[in-house]
């Protein structure tokens, strides 16, 4: 589950509630940006590590799984590139499935595309992904 607007995290609630603890254990959200280890790990201040933006975003995800009664692990992905960072991650990771927010630029139909550019970009053999985009509404979209 990739996150990069604390104020649009209905795609968080809605895998929350689908989300079968017991059967599944935990889901992991993913930041925009990248850490560079434990917050003096390596010597770095926390405002380093981690930006107030990224403290919000986080917040407001721990306050939501918490509502929901779940457990979430964070995680900052580093990158330039979003798409290529979250596909290279969900690979990674062995995750099957992609749930996101709806870009602020693009169609779905084009967050899609990119998202797909990316996978195709991946080292052979490229790992089944699925892409679903969460609306405002809380309507997913299947997009890959």
């Amino acid at each position: 589950m990739a996150a990069r607007n604390p104020n649009h995290l209905e795609h968080l609630i809605k895998v929350l509630s689908k989300t079968d603890i017991r059967r599944q254990g935990h889901r992991r959200a993913y930041g925009p940006r990248c850490g560079a280890g434990g917050i003096g790990e390596h010597g770095l201040d926390p405002d380093q590590v981690f930006a107030q933006s990224e403290t919000l975003l986080f917040s407001r995800v721990v306050a939501v799984a918490e509502k929901a009664g779940k457990h979430v692990k964070l995680l900052t992905v580093p990158g330039s590139d979003p798409a290529t960072a979250l596909v290279q991650t969900a690979a990674m990771l062995k995750s099957a499935r992609i749930v996101t927010a709806p870009s602020r630029t693009v169609t779905a139909a084009q967050q899609g595309q990119i998202v797909g550019g990316a996978w195709e970009k991946l080292q052979a053999p490229r790992p089944s992904l699925s892409l679903e985009i969460v609306t405002n509404r809380g309507k997913p979209v299947d997009v890959l």
